[in-house]
């Protein structure tokens, strides 16, 4: 369902219809899930471990502490083809620019985030994920935007090099996030 609304979203915001190019849609999809899965992992950890609690938990098929879940490779895949259609959208645009793309990439982080987990809750009472800080009532948390400004700077370095060589990119995305993700 999510991956209809985000096709149509961004389709409306493009004025038409979008033929994705599936070579440089699966660069996106790959290079997302690779980072936002490791980053989960990793800033997770490493949150616990200064501060002595997480910073979420999921609840739906967790992984590492609850750090990850199995479902996260659906979720960042899905924030991959979005990104994949808004960069095409945007291409020619003045906010298209590799300084600015971190922080668009931060903000719409947090805001499917927070629908995503807002339409597991709606639909089965339960959240995907949730943040123990409660000052966005547990869907997300503005602890975590420096974190997604941060995964926003790596995936944004990270796709100028994926599209140079896609298809090894791609399989080596999908390899490691899978490795990280089935082995735990």
């Amino acid at each position: 369902m999510w991956a209809i609304i985000i096709y149509f979203f961004n389709c409306l915001l493009a004025k038409k219809f979008v033929i994705p190019n599936p070579k440089i849609a699966l660069v996106y999809i790959s290079c997302v899930t690779v980072v936002g899965v490791f980053g989960e992992v990793f800033i997770g950890s490493v949150y616990n471990f200064f501060i002595g609690s997480p910073l979420w938990v999921y609840h739906l098929l967790p992984i590492h502490n609850g750090y990850t879940s199995y479902y996260s490779l659906f979720i960042w895949g899905l924030y991959g083809f979005h990104l994949y259609l808004f960069h095409e959208n945007l291409k020619g645009r003045n906010i298209f620019q590799e300084k600015r793309m971190p922080s668009v990439i931060a903000v719409e982080a947090i805001i499917l985030e927070i629908l995503f987990n807002v339409s597991h809750l709606w639909f089965f009472g339960s959240y995907i994920f949730y943040y123990l800080p409660n000052d966005l009532w547990h869907l997300t948390s503005f602890v975590a935007v420096p974190f997604y400004f941060f995964a926003g700077l790596i995936i944004v370095k990270s796709l100028k090099r994926f599209i140079k060589d896609p298809l090894f990119f791609i399989l080596m995305s999908y390899l490691f996030a899978g490795v990280l993700v089935f082995m735990a």
